[in-house]
């Protein structure tokens, strides 16, 4: 009442400040809206095509340290080794590379020496009871169906690397196990059951190569991956021979190894489908990807 005069919030003042700024100003208008679609383009240029050659310059500093330190018991692995095999290079989505080792060779390259190596090039290689700052981010845990912070260190490998871009190696260790002792870690309650994979109903997971190939499963080479409950992932576990003996590859410029028979190692891992493309993610539709 009266003739005051009429004063506007701090928001609704800054609102209208820069709409009249907007009004008065369209080429101001026209820059922000071209720097806004600059930095859109650039950051889908990195979202899709960034990552391969980050990825690459990462294989490359982590197998020349491996080869430093001493580590020759390892392997190609899951989408690794899937990109190796199908698509004669890494898979355009990957964001992380896999390697299969054993405990043994893990173990030494997670020695101080070993680390001072990797670092010599650059990476940060952390064992799976350290503390990994990195891995402490906000993620969608896929899982539970929600936002939540992650855990800082890792669930199922034995040791994971990163390079300066913030792309990561990440090393399954596997051991040999008989299907005996698989029901004896499974009674224990350290191993997941998976019934569907199994040849003939038997208390413990079989792969499904068990029932159709090779020979017949007195030794299986499992990861974490199929023996802890939280995981429950259906390419935990291989026939011993489907991994060894392992097969040498020159993959990118390195003479690496792979799995002894590597398709039945996929599609134990992702299906009797591994061989054909799918579309992974919001990566598909928008940078024109497949798996």
């Amino acid at each position: 009442m009266g003739g005051g005069t009429k004063t506007l919030s701090p928001m609704r003042f800054s609102r209208a400040r820069l709409f009249e700024a907007f009004q008065r100003r369209p080429r101001v208008l026209l820059l922000a809206v071209m720097f806004v679609l600059v930095v859109m383009t650039v950051k889908r240029w990195d979202f899709c095509w960034g990552a391969k050659p980050k990825m690459t310059l990462l294989y490359d500093k982590t197998v020349t340290a491996m080869e430093e330190v001493g580590v020759n018991d390892w392997w190609l692995d899951y989408g690794t080794l899937l990109g190796a095999v199908r698509d004669k290079g890494l898979l355009e989505h990957e964001y992380d590379l896999d390697i299969g080792i054993t405990y043994e060779e893990c173990s030494k390259m997670t020695s101080p020496e070993g680390k001072a190596v990797f670092a010599k090039y650059g990476l940060k290689l952390y064992h799976n009871k350290d503390y990994i700052p990195e891995k402490r981010t906000l993620t969608y845990d896929t899982i539970e169906k929600r936002i939540k912070m992650s855990d800082p260190f890792l669930g199922v490998g034995c040791a994971r690397a990163y390079g300066p871009n913030g792309y990561y190696v990440d090393f399954y260790p596997y051991i040999s196990l008989t299907p005996s002792e698989l029901t004896t870690r499974r009674d224990s309650g350290n191993f997941t059951l998976f019934p569907e994979f199994s040849m003939d109903g038997s208390p413990y997971l079989l792969p499904p190569s068990a029932s159709n190939s090779l020979e017949d499963p007195s030794t299986l080479a499992c990861t974490p991956l199929g023996l802890v409950k939280e995981e429950q992932y259906k390419g935990g576990c291989f026939l011993h021979n489907a991994i060894r003996p392992l097969k040498p590859l020159t993959f990118m410029g390195k003479n690496v190894r792979i799995p002894n028979a590597p398709e039945i190692v996929l599609r134990e891992a992702y299906g009797r489908t591994w061989g054909t493309p799918i579309t992974k993610g919001i990566r598909g539709p928008l940078c024109y990807w497949h798996m």
